[in-house]
Protein backbone atom coordinates (compact mmCIF):
# COMPACT_ATOMS: atom_id res chain seq x y z
CA UNK A 1 0.00 0.00 0.00
CA UNK A 2 1.61 2.89 -1.35
CA UNK A 3 0.80 6.77 0.53
CA UNK A 4 2.70 8.77 -2.02
CA UNK A 5 3.45 8.30 -5.53
CA UNK A 6 6.49 7.00 -6.33
CA UNK A 7 7.33 9.25 -9.41
CA UNK A 8 7.17 12.12 -6.94
CA UNK A 9 10.33 10.06 -5.22
CA UNK A 10 12.10 11.26 -8.51
CA UNK A 11 11.32 15.10 -8.58
CA UNK A 12 13.35 15.61 -6.06
CA UNK A 13 17.08 16.29 -6.25
CA UNK A 14 19.85 17.24 -4.56
CA UNK A 15 21.87 20.58 -4.76
CA UNK A 16 25.29 21.14 -4.44
CA UNK A 17 28.09 23.54 -4.28
CA UNK A 18 31.31 23.37 -5.94
CA UNK A 19 34.33 23.05 -3.23
CA UNK A 20 36.59 22.38 -5.18
CA UNK A 21 37.45 21.04 -9.04
CA UNK A 22 35.83 17.33 -8.56
CA UNK A 23 34.07 17.76 -4.57
CA UNK A 24 30.80 19.09 -4.21
CA UNK A 25 29.31 19.69 -1.27
CA UNK A 26 25.34 19.49 -1.03
CA UNK A 27 24.00 22.17 0.47
CA UNK A 28 19.83 22.18 -0.05
CA UNK A 29 17.19 20.66 -1.89
CA UNK A 30 15.23 21.11 -4.84
CA UNK A 31 12.50 19.49 -7.33
CA UNK A 32 10.94 19.73 -10.83
CA UNK A 33 7.70 21.43 -11.33
CA UNK A 34 5.77 21.38 -14.67
CA UNK A 35 3.64 24.86 -15.74
CA UNK A 36 1.65 25.17 -18.63
CA UNK A 37 -1.34 27.69 -19.02
CA UNK A 38 -3.90 24.81 -20.66
CA UNK A 39 -7.51 25.83 -18.98
CA UNK A 40 -8.94 22.47 -19.92
CA UNK A 41 -8.57 19.62 -18.38
CA UNK A 42 -9.02 17.54 -21.40
CA UNK A 43 -5.75 19.39 -22.81
CA UNK A 44 -2.38 17.87 -21.96
CA UNK A 45 -0.39 20.44 -23.24
CA UNK A 46 3.14 21.47 -23.06
CA UNK A 47 4.95 21.88 -19.18
CA UNK A 48 7.55 24.25 -19.05
CA UNK A 49 9.75 22.36 -16.37
CA UNK A 50 11.65 24.55 -13.48
CA UNK A 51 13.84 23.77 -10.63
CA UNK A 52 12.05 25.08 -7.54
CA UNK A 53 14.06 25.85 -4.62
CA UNK A 54 14.62 28.41 -1.75
CA UNK A 55 16.10 31.75 -3.12
CA UNK A 56 18.74 31.53 0.18
CA UNK A 57 20.12 28.50 -1.72
CA UNK A 58 20.80 29.66 -4.96
CA UNK A 59 21.51 33.51 -3.54
CA UNK A 60 25.29 34.62 -4.34
CA UNK A 61 25.92 31.50 -6.49
CA UNK A 62 27.49 31.08 -9.54
CA UNK A 63 26.59 28.22 -10.10
CA UNK A 64 24.52 24.78 -8.50
CA UNK A 65 24.94 20.92 -9.48
CA UNK A 66 22.26 18.55 -9.42
CA UNK A 67 22.09 14.74 -8.85
CA UNK A 68 20.18 12.43 -10.95
CA UNK A 69 19.51 8.96 -11.24
CA UNK A 70 19.96 7.05 -14.55
CA UNK A 71 17.22 5.09 -15.67
CA UNK A 72 19.15 1.48 -15.11
CA UNK A 73 21.06 0.61 -11.78
CA UNK A 74 24.26 3.29 -12.82
CA UNK A 75 25.63 5.68 -10.11
CA UNK A 76 23.96 8.91 -9.88
CA UNK A 77 25.02 11.25 -11.69
CA UNK A 78 26.01 15.47 -11.15
CA UNK A 79 24.82 18.37 -13.28
CA UNK A 80 26.28 21.86 -13.77
CA UNK A 81 23.68 24.44 -13.82
CA UNK A 82 25.15 27.84 -14.97
CA UNK A 83 22.90 30.24 -12.63
CA UNK A 84 24.17 33.24 -14.74
CA UNK A 85 24.56 34.35 -18.21
CA UNK A 86 26.09 37.28 -19.85
CA UNK A 87 26.18 38.65 -16.10
CA UNK A 88 22.58 37.82 -15.63
CA UNK A 89 20.58 35.66 -13.57
CA UNK A 90 18.54 33.30 -15.71
CA UNK A 91 16.71 32.55 -12.72
CA UNK A 92 13.56 34.18 -11.49
CA UNK A 93 13.19 35.02 -7.44
CA UNK A 94 9.86 35.73 -5.79
CA UNK A 95 9.74 39.70 -5.88
CA UNK A 96 8.44 39.93 -2.10
CA UNK A 97 11.22 39.90 0.35
CA UNK A 98 9.68 37.60 2.76
CA UNK A 99 8.45 35.43 0.51
CA UNK A 100 12.27 32.18 -0.02
CA UNK A 101 11.19 30.96 -4.07
CA UNK A 102 13.35 30.71 -6.40
CA UNK A 103 12.82 29.15 -9.90
CA UNK A 104 15.31 28.19 -12.03
CA UNK A 105 14.37 27.13 -15.39
CA UNK A 106 15.72 23.95 -17.31
CA UNK A 107 17.06 24.70 -20.94
CA UNK A 108 16.47 22.70 -23.82
CA UNK A 109 20.13 21.85 -24.46
CA UNK A 110 20.19 20.76 -20.67
CA UNK A 111 16.63 18.76 -20.91
CA UNK A 112 18.06 16.93 -23.66
CA UNK A 113 21.20 15.90 -22.34
CA UNK A 114 19.92 14.86 -19.21
CA UNK A 115 17.21 12.74 -21.86
CA UNK A 116 20.18 11.49 -23.47
CA UNK A 117 22.06 10.01 -20.10
CA UNK A 118 18.74 8.17 -19.95
CA UNK A 119 17.95 10.27 -16.75
CA UNK A 120 15.03 9.17 -15.11
CA UNK A 121 13.50 12.08 -15.33
CA UNK A 122 9.92 13.44 -13.91
CA UNK A 123 8.27 17.07 -12.11
CA UNK A 124 5.12 17.82 -10.23
CA UNK A 125 2.43 19.30 -12.43
CA UNK A 126 0.77 21.98 -11.31
CA UNK A 127 -2.93 21.25 -12.18
CA UNK A 128 -2.74 17.58 -11.53
CA UNK A 129 -0.05 17.03 -8.72
CA UNK A 130 -0.47 20.01 -6.61
CA UNK A 131 -3.12 21.90 -4.26
CA UNK A 132 -3.24 25.79 -4.22
CA UNK A 133 -4.53 28.12 -1.05
CA UNK A 134 -8.18 27.63 -2.89
CA UNK A 135 -8.00 24.17 -3.26
CA UNK A 136 -6.67 23.24 -0.03
CA UNK A 137 -9.29 25.52 1.51
CA UNK A 138 -12.20 24.10 -0.64
CA UNK A 139 -11.13 20.42 0.17
CA UNK A 140 -11.02 21.25 3.70
CA UNK A 141 -7.34 20.77 4.55
CA UNK A 142 -6.54 21.63 8.31
CA UNK A 143 -4.34 21.29 11.26
CA UNK A 144 -3.74 17.91 12.22
CA UNK A 145 -4.01 16.32 8.25
CA UNK A 146 -0.80 14.75 7.76
CA UNK A 147 2.30 15.76 5.56
CA UNK A 148 5.46 14.44 3.80
CA UNK A 149 8.27 16.61 3.44
CA UNK A 150 11.32 15.09 1.07
CA UNK A 151 14.74 15.79 0.86
CA UNK A 152 18.29 15.70 2.03
CA UNK A 153 19.15 16.82 5.55
CA UNK A 154 22.66 17.47 6.37
CA UNK A 155 23.59 16.45 2.74
CA UNK A 156 22.71 12.94 3.34
CA UNK A 157 22.77 12.10 -0.42
CA UNK A 158 23.11 8.51 -1.24
CA UNK A 159 26.42 6.75 -1.95
CA UNK A 160 25.99 5.47 -5.44
CA UNK A 161 22.03 6.53 -5.70
CA UNK A 162 19.96 9.89 -5.46
CA UNK A 163 17.30 9.00 -2.90
CA UNK A 164 15.25 11.35 -1.13
CA UNK A 165 14.82 11.14 2.74
CA UNK A 166 10.52 11.05 3.65
CA UNK A 167 9.51 12.32 7.17
CA UNK A 168 5.90 12.45 8.28
CA UNK A 169 4.47 15.45 9.82
CA UNK A 170 1.37 17.07 10.45
CA UNK A 171 -0.22 20.68 9.80
CA UNK A 172 0.28 22.59 12.81
CA UNK A 173 -1.35 25.48 11.72
CA UNK A 174 -3.08 26.59 8.17
CA UNK A 175 -5.68 28.32 9.01
CA UNK A 176 -4.49 32.10 8.91
CA UNK A 177 -2.83 31.22 5.48
CA UNK A 178 -6.89 29.98 4.41
CA UNK A 179 -7.64 33.06 5.48
CA UNK A 180 -5.74 35.39 4.15
CA UNK A 181 -3.93 36.77 7.27
CA UNK A 182 -0.66 35.02 6.66
CA UNK A 183 1.68 34.37 3.47
CA UNK A 184 2.83 30.92 4.94
CA UNK A 185 1.67 27.74 7.39
CA UNK A 186 3.02 25.63 10.03
CA UNK A 187 4.08 21.78 9.69
CA UNK A 188 5.16 20.06 12.52
CA UNK A 189 7.88 18.25 11.35
CA UNK A 190 11.55 17.93 11.98
CA UNK A 191 13.97 19.39 9.18
CA UNK A 192 17.84 20.72 9.32
CA UNK A 193 20.11 22.09 7.09
CA UNK A 194 20.32 20.47 3.57
CA UNK A 195 16.16 20.32 3.69
CA UNK A 196 15.51 23.65 2.20
CA UNK A 197 13.81 23.80 -0.88
CA UNK A 198 12.30 20.50 -0.16
CA UNK A 199 9.07 19.58 -1.44
CA UNK A 200 5.64 19.01 1.54
CA UNK A 201 3.06 16.54 -0.07
CA UNK A 202 -0.21 16.16 1.49
CA UNK A 203 -1.09 12.65 2.83
CA UNK A 204 -4.30 10.80 1.99
CA UNK A 205 -6.00 10.23 4.58
CA UNK A 206 -7.72 6.80 5.34
CA UNK A 207 -9.38 7.25 8.85
CA UNK A 208 -11.33 10.66 9.41
CA UNK A 209 -14.39 11.89 11.23
CA UNK A 210 -17.45 10.97 9.69
CA UNK A 211 -19.36 13.74 8.05
CA UNK A 212 -16.21 15.63 7.48
CA UNK A 213 -14.16 16.66 4.17
CA UNK A 214 -11.05 14.26 3.68
CA UNK A 215 -8.05 14.09 1.33
CA UNK A 216 -7.77 11.13 -0.92
CA UNK A 217 -4.86 12.07 -2.94
CA UNK A 218 -1.23 12.54 -1.98
CA UNK A 219 0.07 16.58 -3.46
CA UNK A 220 2.30 18.98 -3.62
CA UNK A 221 1.35 21.71 -1.19
CA UNK A 222 4.22 23.74 -0.67
CA UNK A 223 8.07 23.55 -0.01
CA UNK A 224 9.70 23.66 3.17
CA UNK A 225 11.02 27.05 4.13
CA UNK A 226 13.20 27.20 7.47
CA UNK A 227 12.82 25.51 10.90
CA UNK A 228 11.53 27.59 13.63
CA UNK A 229 14.26 27.64 16.67
CA UNK A 230 13.95 28.34 20.04
CA UNK A 231 16.46 30.63 21.51
CA UNK A 232 17.73 30.73 24.68
CA UNK A 233 20.12 33.17 26.47
CA UNK A 234 22.56 32.76 29.15
CA UNK A 235 23.83 35.99 31.22
CA UNK A 236 26.20 37.02 32.73
CA UNK A 237 26.12 37.35 36.94
CA UNK A 238 28.19 40.18 36.62
CA UNK A 239 26.92 42.54 33.68
CA UNK A 240 23.63 41.17 33.01
CA UNK A 241 25.10 40.99 29.43
CA UNK A 242 24.56 37.97 27.06
CA UNK A 243 26.96 35.96 26.73
CA UNK A 244 25.92 32.55 25.31
CA UNK A 245 22.81 31.97 22.75
CA UNK A 246 21.74 28.33 22.88
CA UNK A 247 19.35 27.13 19.57
CA UNK A 248 17.43 24.61 19.71
CA UNK A 249 15.04 23.06 16.47
CA UNK A 250 11.55 23.06 17.51
CA UNK A 251 10.23 20.70 15.30
CA UNK A 252 8.46 23.14 13.75
CA UNK A 253 8.78 24.11 10.18
CA UNK A 254 8.09 27.19 7.73
CA UNK A 255 6.20 26.04 4.46
CA UNK A 256 6.02 28.65 1.32
CA UNK A 257 2.49 27.34 0.00
CA UNK A 258 2.49 25.94 -3.91
CA UNK A 259 0.59 29.39 -4.87
CA UNK A 260 4.40 31.29 -4.51
CA UNK A 261 5.39 28.84 -6.99
CA UNK A 262 3.30 29.20 -9.42
CA UNK A 263 3.81 33.16 -9.37
CA UNK A 264 7.93 33.06 -9.60
CA UNK A 265 7.10 30.63 -13.04
CA UNK A 266 4.71 32.89 -13.96
CA UNK A 267 7.38 36.11 -13.96
CA UNK A 268 10.22 33.48 -15.95
CA UNK A 269 7.30 33.12 -18.56
CA UNK A 270 6.75 36.37 -19.27
CA UNK A 271 10.08 37.72 -18.98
Amino acid sequence: MALIQSRYLNCVVAIGSSTGKTDCSWIGTGFLFGYNDVKEESDEGEYYVHLITNKHVVGGRKEIYLLFNPEGDEAAKKYKIDLYENGVPIYKSHPDEKVDVSAVPLSMDYYRQLQADQVNLTAFRYDKDSYTIAEMKSLGVTEGDGVFTLGFPLGLVGESRNYTILRMGAIARINDLLEGSSTDFIIDSLVFPGNSGGPVVLKPEIMFIKGSQHNTQSRLIGMVKSSITYRDIALSQQTQRARIVFEENTGLTNVEPVDHIIEVVKLDKTK
